[in-house]
């Protein structure tokens, strides 16, 4: 990383530091969105201190509409297990709304709930997402993680509600509640705790 900035001018603050810091690769990812799909906060930070443009990633996945917190939101184990940092330094340093949907309107805490991180809802609702925010099927968070079977996920945002009950109750555009989705899917741990509040 130090050489990496080195190289590219960060110390002098030279025209070529914001063309190697934007720089894409063959896939058209340039370096800060690496660093996001990597988990590696450090780097982030460091790369939005030298003037790295988080526009410049913004919709590295044109078809999903993921900008550089969607991907962070999104990360699998192991690197998930960074995202709450991740997701905190693009919203101080890079200027990223926690609102911010992707193409389907999933927000941040349904890409989180996907992903069965529950360091990172709990991150999300300290921040203030909105825990009945619904995609284009319909769906809330809670809908994602029953589908994802994430019995975590489901604990962490039913905690987030003041009315468990009528949370668990809201149907998608196809008339399916979380409890549906979980039986569906054979999530019967979710079943039961969805089916006990």
């Amino acid at each position: 990383m130090k050489l990496f900035l080195e190289l590219s001018g960060t110390k002098n603050g030279t025209r070529a530091q914001g063309i190697l810091l934007n720089m894409r690769d063959k896939r058209g990812r340039p370096p800060l969105m690496h660093a996001v799909e990597r988990g590696q906060g450090k780097f982030v930070a460091a790369l939005l201190k030298a003037a790295a443009d988080p526009l410049h990633a913004e919709m590295f996945d044109a078809k999903r509409g993921h900008n550089c917190l969607h991907a962070a939101c999104a990360l699998k184990s192991p690197y998930s297990l960074k995202s709450p940092e991740l997701v905190e330094t693009l919203v101080k340093d890079a200027g990223y709304g926690i609102t911010v949907l992707d193409a389907d309107n999933n927000s941040c805490l349904h890409l989180a709930a996907e992903a069965g991180s529950v360091r990172l809802i709990a991150k999300l609702l300290d921040m203030g997402s909105d825990v009945r925010t619904v995609n284009k099927e319909g769906r809330t968070p809670l809908h994602s993680a029953a589908a994802f079977g994430h019995v975590g996920a489901i604990t962490a945002l039913v905690h987030g509600v003041s009315s468990p009950q009528s949370f668990a109750a809201l149907q998608d555009t196809q008339g399916n509640t979380a409890v549906q989705l979980a039986s569906h899917f054979g999530h019967d741990a979710i079943v039961q705790i969805l089916s006990a509040i």
